[in-house]
């Protein structure tokens, strides 16, 4: 038998006996000299004073017994039942999801609960990250089970395909570990999500923020979808934010809401540390949660059968071949070439925008499925990429582009023909065999 000490902080549900409030406000307007303004506000203020009880803060404190730590049978005797006669389902539904060393939410307010539960192993989990588990971390932790248990699953599942490559990124430079489930809060680990602010990818980049880190967009790639490019360019801005704030909270809070407008915060608040920032309200609401929420997603990735995370199906470790691929070249004749779908070559380069590997990028690398660079390069020089358009009289670039089933942009970039360039009777011309 092990006993559990809750203090828990509700609303009231039953009203004070000989009401302080009521006894006073009936003397107070039984003057002469206030029967006016009684008059006046009788109306309003006694249905006040008789309703005042029912929203006033309540704590109560109770040690209960129990064989099974996961489920609360509190006696019906005891003053938290009797004066919460519906939280005890609550009570045994939180710590059946959220028994770690944490505090215990009943309705908002939580107080710490050393729980006998945790095993060794639980208790031995490590993290490079500075994390700690209060009021806020475990609002996230309890938001992840229940409202957003299905997107924080789905993540989860996606771990795994990333967690290496991400992994030896960060080791690479030095940076924590625990940073590899970063994008779980990000993008739920998805290289196609787009926030409302149009940033991109597993890690979110907006586009200024991309270009400074290397990163390139045009038509035909936007490699803040690539998940290892992007990788490397959020490893190096985290880098940067930490030279600059000597914290990982502060770092955080900048790679979502900006160094500047954390700067600007921090010098207007003098805070020392995030907590004290965030307290002060001087940062969005967003960037205020957005450094709990990437601490409960740590605490759960680290753990997640202990949250009741049990039954994820975890997708295959990303695995490739890397080859270059100097020219502009159609998926379809990649896909030829390999016998592959134009589905999985999409599925393995997320940065690409159309069915096409892009032009004037000499040094781009293509991911092939494990096994098939070698076949690509024996098929690869029989197959025509590209044929050869002799210009004739009366065509412009608009007509052979028709011709052709191409854009006219894209003649200009493969032939480096300007904007109001023009073209001349018997050159040739270079057109993509799409």
């Amino acid at each position: 038998m092990q006993e559990l000490n809750l203090t828990l902080t509700g609303i009231r549900q039953t009203y004070y006996k000989g009401n302080v409030l009521l006894i006073f406000f009936t003397i107070f307007f039984s003057i002469p000299t206030m029967r006016k303004l009684r008059n006046t506000l009788h109306k309003v203020a006694f249905p006040v004073v008789l309703l005042l009880p029912l929203f006033m803060p309540i704590q109560l404190s109770a040690t209960v017994q129990t064989d099974d730590p996961l489920r609360l049978h509190a006696p019906e005797s005891d003053p938290l039942m009797r004066n919460f006669p519906d939280i005890q389902n609550n009570i045994s539904f939180l710590l059946s999801n959220d028994h770690a060393d944490t505090e215990m939410l009943v309705t908002g307010e939580r107080q710490i609960i050393n729980h006998p539960a945790l095993s060794k192993k639980e208790r031995e989990v490590t993290y490079d990250f500075p994390i700690v588990q209060n009021h806020s971390v475990d609002r996230q932790i309890f938001l992840f089970q229940t409202a957003l248990r299905e997107q924080i699953a789905k993540g989860l599942s996606r771990v795994s395909r990333y967690f290496m490559m991400i992994h030896e990124i960060l080791e690479e430079l030095n940076l924590p570990k625990d940073l590899v489930f970063l994008p779980l809060i990000e993008s739920n680990f998805s290289t196609h999500a787009v926030s409302r602010a149009k940033a991109t990818g597993p890690w979110q980049f907006i586009k200024g923020t991309a270009r400074r880190y290397g990163l390139r967009m045009d038509q035909w790639v936007d490699e803040r979808r690539d998940p290892v490019k992007s990788t490397r360019a959020a490893a190096a801005y985290l880098k940067d934010l930490h030279k600059m704030f000597d914290s990982w909270l502060f770092s955080l809070a900048s790679y979502n809401a900006g160094e500047n407008r954390i700067g600007r915060a921090i010098i207007k608040t003098r805070s020392a540390d995030f907590w004290e920032l965030r307290a002060s309200g001087e940062i969005p609401r967003e960037t205020q949660n957005y450094v709990p929420k990437f601490m409960a997603a740590t605490i759960i990735a680290k753990n997640p059968e202990m949250y009741g995370f049990s039954s994820i199906n975890y997708e295959l470790p990303l695995r490739y071949d890397e080859i270059k691929i100097a020219k502009q070249t159609p998926l379809h004749l990649i896909a030829k070439a390999t016998g592959i779908s134009i589905e999985e070559i999409k599925m393995l380069n997320p940065e690409l925008l159309k069915e096409t590997t892009p032009p004037h990028y000499p040094d781009y690398l293509l991911k092939l499925p494990p096994g098939n660079k070698k076949v690509f390069r024996e098929n690869i020089a029989k197959i025509k990429t590209s044929q050869q358009h002799r210009v004739k009289w009366g065509e412009t670039i608009g007509s052979i582009a028709r011709k052709h089933n191409v854009s006219v942009k894209e003649l200009r970039e493969l032939n480096h023909i300007p904007k109001n360039g023009m073209i001349r009777a018997e050159s040739l011309i270079t057109i993509p065999l799409m």
